[in-house]
C-alpha cells in the first residue's frame, strides 16, 4: 500500500513537470522591465516599490515620480497591473513618453534610456579602465562641520555602502559668463550624457548582490539650472569651490545656512541630507558635477583632472568626453567614479599609484592593486567579475 502510495505521488509529480511547456517556463524568467506609474506624488512612487519587491520583483533605477526600471517575470507583472498605482509593466520599446502626461526631465530620460537599452542591449562586460592614465581619482573625504556631525544619526547621508536606495543628483554645469567667459553651452549634449549617466548606475544596480537591494533614485539638473558665474574647464579641478559653493546657494544652502565657517562640501552635504530626506533613502544621498568641455581641446581642467570622486559621498566630478574617454563612454568612467563614490572602493590600476597596503575607508587592503595582482576588476579595468577584495571594501 505505501509503495503503491509512493508510485502515486511519483506520477503525479512528473505529470506536473510534464505539464510545464516550455513557454510556460519563460514565462517565469526573471526580464528587465519598466513600470510606468500613475502616481502624481513619491509616496505613491515608494508604494509602488514596495509592492514590486513583495512580489519577488526587482527595482533598480528610480525616476520621480513615475517610472521604476527593473526586473520581473511576466506572470507576475500581469498581476501587479493596476495595483499600487502601477500602470504599465513594459518588456520591450514603448512610445515616446509612454502615455505620461507632461513627463519630467527625470522621466524622459528613463524611457529615452530605455528604448535604447532594450534595442542595443548594454554589454555587461566594459573595456579596460586604464586606457587614458587617470592618475588617483580616489578623494579623501573632508572632515565634517559640527553642526551637520550632529544630524548624522537623525538623517543617513554618506554612503556606508553600496547598498539600499541612493540618490544621486546630476548637475550639468556650465558658464552663465558673469564672470569668466563663456567658452563652453550644453545644447544636446546633456541629453545623451543622461542616458550615459544611466548605463553607469546600472552597471552597479546589475553587478550587485541581491540582497543588498541596491537602486538609485535619478535626479537631472537641466544646464539652465546648473549655471555658475565660473566657466569650470578654463580653470584648475582646486577651483571647484568657486561653482559648487555658488551652484549650492542657489539650491537654498549657502554657507550661513549650514554653520559658522562652513565649507562648501558642508553646503552639498546638506543639499545631500535635504535629498536624502525627500526620497526616504537608506543608502545615503550624493551628488555629481558634470562639466561642460566640448571644446575644450583634452576636454581636462589645467591641471591635467578630468574625473575624481571623494570617497563614501559628497560629490563626484566629471567634464563632457573626460579626457580621451570621450561621451560614448562616459558610462564606463561614470561607473567608476561610482565605485569611489558611493562605495568606497579603492583604485586598482597601475597609473593611479595604488599599494597593495592602502586600506579602504572600512579598513579593507587593496589586495587586488596591480602592483601585487593581475587580477581584472570593475575598479582596475572597469570588467566583471569583481574580485572579493572590492566586494568587502563596498561592504558587499
Amino acid at each position: 500500500m505505501l509503495r503503491s502510495r509512493r508510485i502515486l505521488v511519483v506520477l503525479v509529480i512528473l505529470s506536473m513537470t510534464w505539464a510545464i511547456r516550455p513557454a510556460d517556463s519563460a514565462a517565469f524568467e526573471e526580464l528587465d522591465a519598466l513600470f510606468v506609474l500613475s502616481g502624481a506624488d513619491y509616496s505613491e512612487m515608494v508604494r509602488a516599490e514596495e509592492a514590486i519587491e513583495a512580489a519577488g520583483g526587482r527595482v533598480e533605477l528610480i525616476f520621480p515620480n513615475r517610472v521604476i526600471v527593473g526586473r520581473i517575470d511576466r506572470v507576475t507583472a500581469a498581476t501587479l497591473r493596476g495595483r499600487a498605482a502601477i500602470e504599465q509593466v513594459e518588456f520591450g520599446p514603448v512610445v515616446a513618453v509612454a502615455g505620461l502626461v507632461r513627463p519630467t526631465v527625470d522621466e524622459r530620460a528613463a524611457i529615452e534610456f530605455w528604448n535604447d537599452f532594450v534595442q542595443s542591449p548594454i554589454p555587461e562586460e566594459h573595456s579596460h579602465l586604464d586606457h587614458e592614465p587617470m592618475g588617483s581619482d580616489a578623494l579623501p573625504p573632508p572632515p565634517l562641520h559640527p553642526t551637520l556631525r550632529n544630524r548624522q544619526d537623525a538623517v543617513q547621508v554618506l554612503t556606508p555602502a553600496m547598498a539600499g536606495k541612493i540618490v544621486q543628483t546630476i548637475f550639468f554645469v556650465e558658464s552663465d559668463g558673469k564672470i569668466d567667459p563663456q567658452t563652453e553651452n550644453w545644447g544636446k549634449d546633456w541629453k545623451a550624457i543622461k542616458r550615459q549617466v544611466i548605463k553607469g548606475l546600472r552597471y552597479w544596480t546589475r553587478v550587485a548582490p541581491r540582497k543588498q537591494r541596491l537602486k538609485f533614485v535619478i535626479k537631472f539638473n537641466k544646464p539652465k539650472k546648473s549655471q555658475t558665474s565660473y566657466e569650470p574647464i578654463n580653470r584648475p579641478s582646486t577651483d571647484e569651490r568657486l561653482w559648487v559653493g555658488e551652484l549650492m546657494k542657489k539650491k537654498g544652502f549657502p554657507s550661513a545656512r549650514v554653520g559658522a565657517a562652513a565649507s562648501y562640501f558642508d553646503q552639498v552635504f546638506a543639499f545631500n541630507a535635504k535629498q536624502a530626506k525627500k526620497f526616504k533613502a537608506t543608502g545615503g544621498a550624493v551628488s555629481e558635477f558634470v562639466i561642460a568641455s566640448r571644446n575644450d581641446v583634452d576636454g581636462k581642467f589645467t591641471n591635467g583632472a578630468f574625473g575624481y570622486a571623494y570617497l563614501g559621498g559628497w560629490f563626484t566630478v566629471m567634464t563632457y568626453d573626460n579626457n580621451g574617454w570621450g561621451p560614448a563612454r562616459f558610462n564606463q568612467v561614470q561607473s567608476h567614479e561610482n565605485g569611489h563614490l558611493t562605495g568606497r572602493a579603492l583604485d586598482e590600476y597601475a597609473s593611479s599609484g595604488c599599494s597593495c597596503k592602502d586600506r579602504s575607508p572600512n579598513g579593507i587592503k587593496n589586495g587586488n592593486c596591480a602592483a601585487c595582482s593581475s587580477d581584472s576588476c570593475v575598479m582596475k579595468n572597469n570588467t566583471t567579475p569583481i574580485c572579493r577584495f572590492t566586494k568587502r571594501q563596498l561592504g558587499w
